[in-house]
């Protein structure tokens, strides 16, 4: 993994972008500051808005089936979006509680969806009728063969978790946690998958802090086709700075490329999967192509 190129796709206006999804033809991404979401257009560069009054989307994920689904972080749950503009809210209660602040998700090919959930977010619309989750968590959704979904906390002792992504063979599930109060910690975990359970986790990478603060962790993870586990972070505030970086499976750094602007998200794509697209909290979209580097493809029944 040597040699590379940085480019900007889009320069960015000062409003933050982020969870960028590859859809086997295009780049869809969240603008979330004006409740948009956009496509990218490869062969022409250009930019459209497909939706609009999103309801505070921010992340993104791509089912088996080549359906879209997305984090509506202020309404606490998780919505199907449908190629002719409807919407479809996925159960949200767990034992009589609301999900909290949904995050960044991941979708499995038997279509189990993780997700992550932080009782810090933005100010849930309307009135408190049911009770909020007390804690973080990761959250499994899982259809059943009548099509009702059941769901599981599957993982608790977390307090900030930022991005889930499962491995090739989908028996690992790698976490970011990213606290960051003074005593917090900000690692790249590793859980073992048992059914609806998240085993004892192993840390492969753990970031520090320094005369100017915590190190900002990772923002979001994308998984490479050796197997590889890429992930975005950083800031401009403390620590390295702003930054891309590959880890091996046991938590080796195999590399680190240093970014002008502070990430939010990477998503491998392109024709060849070669293509690392980051979104950053300035606007921007920058494509990373480096020696070596092609994204992990997984099966789908349809593109989008």
């Amino acid at each position: 993994m040597t040699g590379g190129h940085l480019e900007t796709l889009l320069r960015g206006d000062g409003s933050p972008v982020g969870g960028a999804v590859w859809t086997g033809n295009a780049l869809v991404f969240c603008r979330p500051t004006t409740n948009e979401i956009a496509t990218w257009h490869p062969h022409t560069g250009s930019v459209s808005t497909v939706r609009r009054h999103t309801g505070g989307i921010r992340r993104l994920a791509v089912a088996p089936d080549g359906s879209l689904y997305a984090s509506q972080g202020p309404s606490r749950r998780l919505v199907r979006l449908d190629g002719d503009g409807s919407m479809r809210v996925l159960p949200y209660r767990i034992g009589g509680e609301v999900m909290n602040f949904t995050g960044d998700l991941d979708i499995a090919g038997s279509g189990d969806v993780w997700v992550c959930t932080s009782p810090s977010g933005p100010a849930a619309p309307g009135p408190r009728i049911y009770r909020m989750q007390a804690q973080a968590s990761i959250v499994l959704l899982r259809r059943e063969a009548r099509g009702q979904w059941s769901l599981w906390p599957s993982a608790t002792g977390i307090a900030a978790p930022t991005a889930v992504q499962l491995s090739a063979d989908e028996q690992t599930l790698y976490v970011s946690e990213n606290d960051a109060s003074p005593d917090g910690r900000r690692e790249l975990r590793a859980y073992r998958v048992d059914g609806t359970v998240l085993e004892d986790f192993t840390v492969l990478h753990a970031f520090g802090a320094d005369r100017r603060g915590v190190h900002t962790g990772l923002v979001d993870l994308c998984l490479a086709a050796d197997g590889s586990v890429i992930g975005c972070g950083g800031d401009l505030d403390s620590g390295p700075g702003p930054m891309v970086y590959a880890f091996t499976p046991q938590g080796r750094v195999l590399a680190t490329v240093p970014f002008p602007e502070v990430p939010t998200g990477c998503v491998f794509g392109g024709e060849d999967m070669a293509s690392l697209y980051v979104t950053t909290q300035q606007g921007s979209l920058l494509r990373l192509r480096m020696d070596g580097w092609a994204g992990h493809r997984r099966e789908r029944t349809q593109q989008l």
